[in-house]
């Protein structure tokens, strides 16, 4: 059976990938965006698909989409860790007030599609183990996982209280072909091709990082067979001293434009290694993409930029 799906930040890095996941299932989609730049992504999508222009918090606007779907994935969110430190009000206003747009509209229609919502590691904070679990502690350090925490308790709220199945992605950095230049991966590859001077602070911190195409695999299997919260992740975390030289070696190997910064946010993550054991299990979710080839893709992929 033929199903429907409704879609916020669909026009993003992950969301783009999903819907490009969907297509291959035969969804009809819905996909909500006040973004117009951000459509270049959906370029050649082949589906029923109907863009909604607005905001979360304009429910007429998708009301109908909402009682046509069969599923909600609520992807979209302002992600920048270090915007969100700098403005935590409009941080707050994206990640969690639109969210409860969103589960508002979601309680009032007359059909309560499934939720499944993208949330984030940062939510853990420092771990008090490794690898982390879905059972550690949420103690956000900062702003940005502060939202997302906030938002995630939400939805777990809502499906409890008002009676729709819910699920939820927490996932670590994700990358991908076509993500901004704010991101440390696209970062770090942009400025090697154009011989920019690479300047780093953190590298004595570790990250997990998974590629945009595994985040909305497991997305799709959230909604298929998923209940409550699943951590994705590499079962490996590396050095950003270490990605720097990975990326650099792929490129140039004689690149020496770089200086790192002796110093670290106060609210930095130090270290984060996940336990996917759960989604492995429940969902039978498997990781696609080394993170080695992941980066070739990104670095392809910005050379054909340049050309």
């Amino acid at each position: 059976m033929d199903h429907a799906a409704f879609i916020t930040g669909g026009t993003g890095l992950i969301g783009s990938y999903l819907i490009r996941l969907l297509q291959k299932k035969h969804f009809t989609l819905y996909v909500i965006t006040r973004k117009e730049s951000n459509l270049e992504r959906l370029r050649g999508v082949d589906c029923q698909l109907e863009i909604i222009r607005g905001e979360l918090s304009e429910q007429k606007k998708y009301e109908v989409a909402l009682q046509e779907s069969d599923v909600v994935f609520h992807l979209a969110a302002q992600i920048n860790v270090d915007i969100a430190t700098k403005d935590p009000i409009s941080t707050k206003h994206a990640n969690l007030d639109m969210t409860l747009s969103l589960l508002e509209t979601i309680r009032k229609v007359g059909k309560k599609p499934k939720l499944v919502y993208m949330s984030s590691t940062n939510i853990y904070g420092n771990p008090e183990y490794l690898p982390i679990d879905e059972k550690h502690p949420i103690k956000p350090l900062e702003p940005y996982s502060a939202s997302k925490a906030g938002a995630e308790m939400f939805c777990q709220a809502y499906s409890s209280s008002y009676g729709f199945d819910y699920a939820s992605i927490r996932s670590p950095n994700v990358y991908g072909p076509s993500q901004a230049e704010t991101q440390i991966i696209p970062k770090i590859v942009g400025k090697c091709l154009r011989g920019e001077k690479i300047l780093f602070a953190n590298k004595d911190v570790q990250r997990d990082f998974i590629h945009a195409y595994d985040a909305a695999e497991a997305l799709f299997l959230a909604f298929e067979k998923g209940s409550g919260p699943y951590n994705i992740g590499s079962r490996e975390s590396i050095w950003v001293n270490d990605l720097v030289r990975m990326i650099i070696d792929e490129i140039d190997p004689e690149y020496s434009n770089i200086d790192f910064i002796e110093t670290i946010r106060r609210a930095d993550i130090e270290r984060v290694t996940l336990n996917s054991e759960r989604a492995r299990n429940e969902l039978g979710w498997k990781q696609r993409y080394s993170l080695k080839e992941g980066i070739l893709e990104v670095i392809n992929h910005q050379k054909g930029l340049m050309r």
